[in-house]
């Protein structure tokens, strides 16, 4: 776990067409909240489901696949949550002791495609425990990925492996928890509010 206020530096790789473009967010920071303190972190796997993703903020024991997540020194909720259309490809990989041994989610940032993810308010230092928690490797999630820009000037960041891996099948219990953040997020966008 980082210590406190500790932010990693890493290179950020932006293969995006449109990356010079502002992607709305609708979102108004409160007075006291600095809009440089905060990223937006997208995720397209078993993040998409809230409850799920909230143990990589607060730690604890995962009911899904009975994990145990450190959480982040910070353990304030998102700001908001918003969908968000990742335009990349998504596939399986590797074998996961987390999952059943089985493949996880991973985007290709070298093949055009569209993915439904969603995008997390969150402190820079969250971002980086998180991204520490998930696997940040080379063997896993190695690579930072610039997605855009919102109106605030806040970053939108996910994080994939730096190559290509061979596809894998995942598990049954993560396609399901996968589907379930899809409706859960699919509910954000009906509903034309965010989820705090």
């Amino acid at each position: 776990m980082l210590k406190k206020d500790e932010v990693l530096e890493t290179e950020v790789v932006d293969n995006n067409k449109n990356k010079s473009s502002i992607i709305l967010s609708g979102f108004k920071f409160p007075a006291d909240k600095n809009p440089k303190d905060y990223v937006w972190y997208v995720c397209y796997g078993s993040n998409l489901l809230y409850e799920r993703f909230m143990l990589y903020i607060e730690g604890g024991r995962c009911r899904l696949n009975n994990e145990i997540y450190e959480g982040c020194n910070d353990t304030n909720q998102p700001l908001t949550s918003i969908p968000f259309t990742i335009n990349y490809h998504f596939y399986y990989a590797k074998e996961s002791p987390k999952w059943e041994d089985q493949g996880v989610a991973f985007i290709d940032d070298k093949k055009q495609g569209t993915t439904q993810g969603r995008a997390y308010l969150i402190t820079k230092c969250q971002f980086e425990e998180v991204w520490c928690q998930e696997g940040r490797s080379a063997n896993w999630y190695g690579l930072k990925v610039l997605l855009g820009i919102d109106e605030n000037k806040v970053k939108y960041l996910t994080f994939t492996n730096e190559k290509r891996l061979d596809e894998t099948l995942p598990s049954k219990t993560y396609k399901r928890i996968i589907k379930l953040g899809l409706k859960e997020t699919n509910e954000l966008k009906d509903a034309g509010k965010t989820k705090t």
